[in-house]
């Protein structure tokens, strides 16, 4: 089962610049949280930009994941 965590915009306590599952309720994508010049938001994860790039969705919730066997340092 996943942890989900509905997502407020005012929660500082979110570990920036590190991967999580993030839903709309429609779709699942991978992002982070992260500070732009317009403030906190979500950047969607992806191989061609690692560094990511602005998220399309309006995130509603999130869930923080790790590999099995993986220490949260070396993600």
């Amino acid at each position: 089962m996943i942890d989900w965590r509905e997502f407020d915009k005012n929660d500082r306590s979110i570990n920036s610049h590190i991967d999580h599952l993030v839903t709309d309720g429609q779709t699942i994508d991978v992002g982070f949280f992260a500070h732009s010049p317009t403030g906190y938001r979500w950047f969607k994860r992806t191989v061609s930009v690692p560094w990511g790039e602005a998220m399309m969705m309006n995130v509603t919730h999130f869930a923080p994941f790790t590999f099995p066997n993986v220490k949260e340092d070396e993600a």
